[in-house]
């Protein structure tokens, strides 16, 4: 028995040590790698008003700037729209990765480990496109 514990106890660390991402960065998912059934589309304005107000909600709104934000749609036509982009605060360049998708914010999170997290999952899946 103690042979078989530590057994799995061994696996168990070598799949720890797998490679990780350590990026302090959360970068964009790359198009068509993840989702290729979404596409780009360009959200129209008050549902960027509406991501920014999402993500003030979560965040101190002082000294937070965006990049350009783009939308996600299951059609061309914006079916299913998802508001994705990033937000730097202060000295921290694009340190904030976000999505809002039917009235929820979805917030990337750095602390999780890589491949671990189902929100960064989604995250990363909703805002992919062709």
């Amino acid at each position: 028995m103690k042979t078989l514990m530590a057994g799995v106890l061994a696996v168990l660390m070598l799949a720890g040590c797998g490679s990780h991402n350590t990026s302090s960065i959360a970068q964009a998912p790359v198009g068509g790698k993840v989702n290729p059934t979404r596409f780009l589309v360009i959200p129209a304005d008050a549902d960027v008003e509406a991501a920014k107000n999402s993500l003030f909600s979560a965040v101190e709104q002082d000294g937070v700037t965006f990049d350009a934000l783009f939308g996600t749609a299951a059609s061309p036509a914006g079916d299913d729209l998802a508001v994705c982009g990033h937000a730097s605060r202060d000295a921290q360049d694009r340190a904030l990765y976000f999505a809002y998708y039917n009235g929820e914010l979805l917030l990337w999170d750095e602390t999780a480990p890589h491949g671990s997290s189902t929100e960064n999952q989604f995250l990363a899946m909703i805002c992919s496109y062709r």
